[in-house]
C-alpha cells in the first residue's frame, strides 16, 4: 500500500487508470489493485492510498530519460506505448483538465 502525499488525487487517479490500460495491453507495469468499490484510490481520513503489486528491482532516483534504445532494452516498443496512450486520450483517461 502506498500513501499518496505528494501528488493531487485527481492526477493519481488518472495515472493509475493509464497503468491499468498499459497492463491490459501487455506492457509490463504494475497495475493497481481496485478497492471494493472498484476505485484505485481510497480516501481515508482525507488522505489517499493505493495498492500496487510488488515489483522486484531497485528504485531509480530522479527522472530517467526514456530513449528508444532504453525501451527496446526492456522489451518495449515505443509504438505499443503510444497506441495505449492514444487510446487513453480518446477514452478520456488522459486529459479532463488534469495536469500532466
Amino acid at each position: 500500500m502506498k500513501a499518496i502525499t505528494d501528488v493531487p488525487l485527481p492526477k493519481v487517479r488518472r495515472n493509475l487508470a493509464v497503468l491499468v490500460d498499459l497492463a491490459r495491453e501487455g506492457i509490463p507495469v504494475p497495475a493497481p489493485c481496485p478497492a471494493d468499490d472498484g476505485e484505485f484510490v481510497a480516501e481515508v481520513g482525507g488522505h489517499g492510498c493505493c495498492v500496487l503489486p510488488w515489483v522486484d528491482g531497485e528504485r531509480v532516483q530522479g527522472e530517467i530519460p526514456l530513449t528508444v534504445a532504453g525501451l527496446d532494452g526492456i522489451g518495449l516498443k515505443p509504438e505499443e506505448i503510444a497506441h495505449v496512450l492514444r487510446g487513453a486520450v480518446e477514452d478520456g483517461a488522459l486529459g479532463n483538465g488534469v495536469p500532466v
